[in-house]
């Protein structure tokens, strides 16, 4: 199979969480997988082999009961007769083989038993690329594609988002790991607190958040163990709270450290100039563009206030939520990442993207706009040129950043 170019992606705090429940959405749907992590075309022919029995329920065709056949019917001394036992196929009935007829706690047992566990450990990887070189160059080339932000389990044929959700209060991902697509995500990949920052830049980077940075840091180490070719880091924050802006700067510094050559990107909301949530936010914004300055190679800067007038003016929703506008900036993280997972003539790499986009290493903070947006029950008929598509894109109603 194709080496893979696997990025891990980090949400941080309320907004980062929400902002990673929409992205991930948006990932699975361009990936035909799941919100169990199931592929459509394998659930779909997993269907296929499943029928309804004589009681109206679903059961799998290879486990219905045949009809007794006359080979199966066994003659006794008295003149009755009564089915023959049918072999079971199902390996966990069959009887085991005995190693030593004599006392299974033997020494020669025990030996055995431990020179098995030794080669089974020792070949976990090699089955598992055995396995993988094994599938059909078509799943093969679908795997390798959703292998950028999905981890594959072979053994079950499921995909698994390479994600990091952390807050410092519980609520949040509670909220994720209870919803649709909650089986989606690894429950050992969440770490939760149980008092959050309190908007409070201090609390995230020195007090509270320190506390969990371990853990943090444990979770991504057995992340990037499993990758084959780490490329990248992709954070998704909010730089206005405690948890986004503290926090965020505090393991972006520890990364920055354990993995110095691998590429940090964040799409970072910043406080919007007509609207905000905390007082503070100013000042929780201005601490941790230091630590983005000198850890982050990619700053994309986004805006709740742009968001909403998106929402108003060109999707015609009288009063978005933050529901609308991580969907639309799922869409925008999307369409960045798309070349990084996707084969053709766009495809690319974390390294171009710094060589073309970066002009200092400082100098790295973006803004980006989407274009056309068009509402559902839109009166007028967009002619989609590419004309049209990148002159939308370039215009101040469709940046995510307000400008004054």
């Amino acid at each position: 199979m194709t080496a893979g170019r696997e990025i891990i992606s980090i949400h941080l705090g309320q907004a980062g969480i929400q902002m990673g429940a929409s992205l991930w959405e948006q990932y699975c749907k361009e990936h035909r997988i799941g919100l169990d992590g199931v592929r459509s075309d394998k659930r779909y022919k997993l269907m296929e082999r499943m029928r309804k029995n004589d009681k109206d329920e679903w059961e799998s065709v290879n486990e219905q009961p045949k009809p007794l056949q006359p080979s199966d019917v066994v003659a006794q001394d008295d003149g009755s007769s009564m089915p023959r036992v049918r072999k079971s196929n199902d390996i966990n009935l069959r009887p085991q083989k005995k190693i030593d007829d004599g006392d299974p706690t033997s020494n020669g047992n025990t030996t055995t038993t431990t020179t098995n566990n030794n080669k089974t450990s020792s070949s976990n990887t090699e089955r598992k690329q055995q396995e993988l070189s094994d599938l059909p160059q078509t799943l093969q080339a679908v795997i390798a594609e959703s292998n950028v932000f999905f981890s594959y389990n072979v053994a079950n044929d499921t995909h698994v988002p390479r994600a990091l959700f952390m807050d410092l209060e519980p609520n949040v991902i509670d909220d994720v790991s209870n919803s649709a697509f909650g089986s989606l995500f690894n429950a050992s990949y969440f770490v939760k607190g149980a008092e959050d920052a309190a908007n409070n830049y201090a609390r995230g980077h020195y007090t509270v958040g320190a506390e969990y940075l371990e853990a943090s840091l444990e979770v991504i180490r057995k992340q990037v163990e499993q990758c084959e070719h780490f490329q990248s880091f992709l954070f998704n924050m909010a730089v206005g709270g405690g948890t986004g802006s503290g926090f965020g700067g505090l393991l972006a510094q520890e990364l920055s450290s354990l993995y110095r050559k691998k590429a940090k990107i964040s799409f970072s909301i910043y406080p919007a100039f007509q609207m905000s949530t905390c007082v503070v936010e100013p000042y929780n914004a201005l601490l941790a563009t230091h630590d983005l300055i000198e850890n982050n190679n990619i700053t994309v800067i986004l805006d709740n206030e742009a968001g909403y007038e998106m929402c108003q003016r060109h999707l015609q929703i009288p009063r978005p939520s933050y529901f609308n506008i991580n969907r639309l900036i799922g869409k925008v993280s999307s369409a960045i990442t798309c070349g990084l997972r996707f084969t053709g003539p766009q495809q690319f790499m974390i390294n171009d993207m710094l060589t073309n986009l970066v002009p200092y290493p400082r100098l790295h903070f973006m803004t980006c706009g989407m274009g056309p947006m068009l509402a559902d029950k839109a009166d007028d008929v967009y002619e989609i040129t590419e004309e049209n598509i990148t002159s939308s894109a370039f215009r101040s109603d469709h940046m995510f950043t307000k400008y004054l």
